[in-house]
């Protein structure tokens, strides 16, 4: 009995716990549904102060995004601007790396559509060396700077394209920058073999002062033998013939050549003393200077080879320098040689080609057009073109005696020549000549 009742009491007390919290409930709910007026003004903020609230604290939550949004942007604009300004400094340093504005001014100043060869290895690499160098700098802004920019990052890549291709155009600026220094250098060659061109001479002196230092300078280098040919002066020419006299004529044009070049040369040391004169053959008129060191035949023939080589083998001593001036003998061309056959014409070729042409100056028709060879060691063998009017211009040069074939070949580089006119023209020109040298001789 005495547990039934304290069951029951438990269970009542907590009906009464859960009555009593309902009435709580109730009245709360009494309080808040009281009519409109009948609650204070703190009071009805409170009731309706959290809606009015909301768009308030919404405003303030954009306004602070906004604010936000600008920080960052700021910050981007900044790191932005701070990598252009690495950017422009080390492409300035790569200009100065690899003097860019020298290189740009050069370009300007003689590039016509772009004129030392290939650049040199060390330049190259010093160019692509600045490149590779300013790549992991890019890489290291990067993944640095920003990283957490995605366009700034997308920007620093078409930058890196960008300097890439400039890399690239200016090795090719500095190829183009080598090519026209070796152009510029080959020019300045070019030139400086014009200025050393020797001036064809145009009368007496000038042709004996020039074969004088031709001979000289071939003796001082050991050349003991030499051929020697000159251009001789017209002396009683006629209106058919420049030497109606012949070999004998001609003779009295080349004697004072020959007398005025063994002159001089008699005074230089070594080949001092007197001369003898002799006439080897009278109807050949071949003539002889001889001395104990220095000797010159004019005009040696193929039946004068015989005192020629006495001469040359002289006993007990040959002469220290001996000349032979204009010698009259074919080695090509004929059907049968000068000097015969066998061993007599072997001997006689092998004495001929121990004499070095170390002067020689001739003037020759060459296809229509007129030519004078001029060669004065240790120079080139220079080829030179006369016109119709006498004047004359440099055409080309040899490193050795040229050829009929070479000398027509160099002619195709000469606008005026006769083998680049038309048939007509040449014709013209053939009357013209064939007239001019019908006219008196003065």
């Amino acid at each position: 009995m005495g547990n039934s009742s304290s069951r029951l009491d438990r269970f009542a007390g907590t009906y009464e716990k859960s009555f009593a919290r309902i009435e709580k409930d109730v009245e709360r709910l009494k309080v808040q549904r009281r009519p409109l007026g009948y609650y204070s003004y703190q009071q009805h903020l409170y009731r309706v102060g959290g809606a009015m609230a909301l768009p308030l604290v919404a405003f303030a939550v954009q306004w602070l995004l906004v604010v936000l949004l600008g920080v960052a942007e700021g910050r981007d604009s900044r790191k932005l601007k701070s990598l252009e300004t690495a950017k422009r400094s080390m492409i300035k340093e790569l200009k100065d790396m690899t003097r860019y504005d020298k290189i740009k001014s050069l370009i300007d100043k003689f590039d016509p559509d772009a004129r030392p060869a290939l650049p040199s290895a060390a330049m190259i690499m010093a160019v692509a060396g600045a490149g590779k160098a300013i790549m992991p700098l890019f890489d290291k802004l990067a993944t640095t700077l920003i990283s957490d920019n995605p366009m700034l990052l997308e920007d620093l890549r078409r930058t890196q394209m960008q300097v890439q291709e400039a890399e690239m155009r200016m090795v090719g600026a500095l190829q183009d920058s080598c090519n026209v220094k070796f152009e510029n250098i080959a020019l300045k060659q070019r030139l400086i073999e014009l200025e050393k061109q020797l001036d064809l001479p145009q009368s007496f002196d000038p042709e004996v002062n020039q074969a004088v230092a031709a001979i000289e300078a071939a003796w001082k280098a050991g050349i003991k033998r030499q051929r020697i040919e000159l251009l001789l002066p017209l002396i009683g020419a006629t209106d058919l013939d420049d030497w109606p006299g012949g070999i004998r004529q001609q003779f009295k044009a080349a004697a004072p050549l020959v007398e005025g070049i063994l002159k001089q040369l008699k005074q230089k040391e070594g080949l001092q003393g007197p001369l003898g004169v002799d006439i080897w053959d009278q109807g050949d008129a071949v003539g002889a200077w001889s001395g104990d060191n220095l000797a010159g035949v004019l005009f040696p023939t193929a039946d004068t080879i015989k005192q020629l080589r006495q001469l040359a083998e002289r006993s007990p001593e040959a002469p220290e320098l001996l000349l032979i001036f204009n010698p009259q003998w074919e080695l090509q061309g004929n059907l049968v040689s000068d000097f015969g056959f066998g061993n007599r014409k072997a001997a006689s070729l092998a004495l001929v080609e121990s004499f070095t042409p170390t002067y020689w100056l001739k003037q020759m028709r060459v296809a229509g057009d007129d030519l004078r060879v001029l060669h004065a060691h240790p120079n080139k063998w220079q080829v030179h073109t006369v016109s119709r009017s006498g004047s004359e211009a440099f055409l080309t040069a040899f490193d050795g005696q040229p050829s009929y074939a070479q000398l027509q070949e160099a002619l195709k580089a000469w606008p005026d020549a006769a083998s680049n006119k038309s048939l007509m023209d040449r014709l013209r020109d053939e009357v013209q000549f064939i007239q001019d040298t019908a006219q008196p001789k003065q």
